[in-house]
């Protein structure tokens, strides 16, 4: 059945993107899936997440030693005046070549070689010998990926609920200090912190479930292509064989 090869490729590719091996017992493997590939999965997506922000981190420290180093080298005066200008324009040019990375830079989602090696062995595996049986999988998979986007959808939308109550709490305790000109004590500003931290943690664990997401499902897309090229290459040489024994 082709839901039962979709449902082994995103299994396969989960275990892949894991980095665990395969296991011949069901119900260690079930186990696994359901308890342990979460944690496992949400590291690697954070891997994916995190480039950027060490790509953008990488930059300015670059170009902070760069300024460092010509204001020493060349006792560049009016160091104040320097600052005011040069160091927001490191700032901003760091983030500019984040946010518009080159598309090779990100388009390929993480995806690797050996992601695409795990579906055309299931294929394969599975006698899948000609072109039109690839379809019914590669929609399977479409329609996985799409309850999966209803999922992150909804956790986003906790986010932003999260991070609603989380502006209307620092809202009242602004108003609190204002009303009654007290600072805050050390137990709210700890509340407040918490309360940010929780927002930021679960901004980056989202994304980071999304991001991973997307690798499985386009590493899985992208494998049904790359086999339907193997098919269409295998097919176009069992014609050229038979036109010149012809």
């Amino acid at each position: 059945m082709a839901f039962d090869i979709s449902k082994a490729i995103i299994f396969d590719l989960e275990r892949i993107v894991a980095k665990e091996k395969r296991s011949f017992l069901t119900i260690f493997e079930f186990l696994r899936r359901e308890v342990y590939y979460p944690g496992k999965l949400l590291r690697r997506g954070f891997g994916l997440f995190s480039r950027d922000i060490l790509k953008f981190s990488v930059l300015v420290l670059l170009g902070l030693i760069v300024m460092k180093w010509l204001e020493e080298e060349f006792a560049m005066a009016d160091v104040e005046l320097l600052a005011q200008f040069s160091y927001p324009l490191i700032f901003l040019i760091a983030l500019v070549i984040s946010m518009f990375s080159a598309p090779s830079s990100y388009s390929f989602c993480g995806v690797k070689d050996a992601h695409l090696r795990v579906v055309l062995e299931r294929l394969a595996n599975s006698g899948i010998r000609n072109t039109e049986l690839l379809s019914p999988i590669k929609s399977n998979i479409q329609q996985f990926e799409s309850r999966v986007r209803v999922r992150i959808i909804g956790l986003r939308a906790f986010m932003v609920l999260c991070w609603t109550g989380f502006v209307y709490l620092y809202s009242e305790f602004n108003k609190a200090i204002i009303n009654s000109r007290e600072l805050l004590s050390m137990n709210d500003i700890w509340f407040v912190s918490f309360a940010l931290l929780w927002v930021l943690v679960l901004y980056v664990a989202i994304e980071s479930y999304s991001k991973v997401n997307t690798l499985i499902f386009r590493a899985a897309l992208l494998g049904c292509n790359e086999y339907e090229y193997f098919l269409a290459g295998e097919a176009y040489k069992n014609n050229s064989s038979n036109n010149q024994a012809n």
